[in-house]
């Protein structure tokens, strides 16, 4: 399968080292999955990083699990005490009650075909929480920068969704504030 995901060429690890900082973000993200999601059973965070919302999720109550490629931050993850599966070819079928995706998604070529896999890996009834960049207008350096395939609108993240096999329940735009931050960016800086 050619994506980013399995064999990436760029880490984000000093993006994710920034972004444990951003403390309003990261608990507006969580308080989405746990509003979304529900809280019961497995959870898997696919494309982990270094483990922000899997700790956040596990003082929350979740029993998280990580799905993380990157050797350096599957090192960190499990030195944290996490479950880590560095292939997708690894995680077992049906095992999930959720999976979670945040900010990984637009880093996979073929995200419907990744999609497909893993609702192989839910069990009946599982739930997949999606969270990715909007819009390609906004489209900029930096999303090339970090090894960015595309950003979707809700109509495009549905649509791809679907292809995969999924009944959409939410699809919501977050952050309006970020879209003008991205605009300026966008036209200043990249």
């Amino acid at each position: 399968m050619a994506n980013n995901f399995e064999s990436p060429a760029y880490s984000g690890i000093d993006n994710l080292d920034v972004m444990c900082y951003a403390v309003n973000y990261n608990a507006t993200l969580t308080k989405y999955i746990v509003k979304y999601g529900g809280r019961d059973g497995r959870l898997l965070d696919f494309g982990a990083g270094i483990g922000t919302f899997a700790a956040m999720l596990g003082q929350e109550g979740y029993k998280v699990e990580c799905l993380e490629p990157d050797a350096a931050m599957g090192d960190r993850l499990k030195m944290s005490g996490f479950n880590v599966y560095d292939s997708l070819d690894k995680v077992p079928p049906a095992a999930f009650d959720m999976i979670i995706m945040l900010n990984v998604l637009e880093h996979i070529e073929d995200d419907a075909g990744i999609l497909k896999i893993l609702k192989t890996k839910l069990k009946p009834g599982g739930r997949i929480f999606i969270y990715v960049p909007a819009f390609n207008i906004l489209y900029s350096s930096m999303d090339k920068k970090v090894g960015h395939f595309r950003r979707y609108t809700k109509k495009t993240l549905k649509q791809c969704a679907k292809a995969a096999g999924y009944d959409i329940s939410t699809a919501r735009y977050a952050d309006s504030m970020g879209f003008f931050a991205s605009i300026v960016f966008k036209l200043v800086g990249s």
